[in-house]
């Protein structure tokens, strides 16, 4: 039993000593000063996804360090300009 509790805090130490390295690497955000809930040019949308989609959604914005909602709303402007264009 020990042996899991082991790989259990080396596997948390790890996470809080990489979240440590780039915090403190990591350049200061910058805000644009208004939330999207709070802007006119933004409306609440809500969406049914798979949930093999909606990981697959969480991942690609990990890895590009965009929003859930920037992903969308380029996807949903890509295809209704494929729709336009035909």
């Amino acid at each position: 039993m020990a042996s899991k509790d082991n790989r259990f805090s080396d596997l948390v130490g790890g996470l809080r000593q990489g979240k440590a390295e780039k915090s403190s690497a990591a350049e200061p955000a910058v805000s644009s000063g208004k939330a999207k809930s709070k802007s006119s040019e933004h409306s609440k949308v809500t969406l049914y996804l798979t949930k093999a989609l909606h990981k697959r959604m969480r991942s690609a914005a990990i890895e590009l360090d965009m929003e859930l909602s920037e992903i969308a709303e380029e996807a949903i402007d890509a295809w209704l300009s494929e729709r336009s264009d035909g």
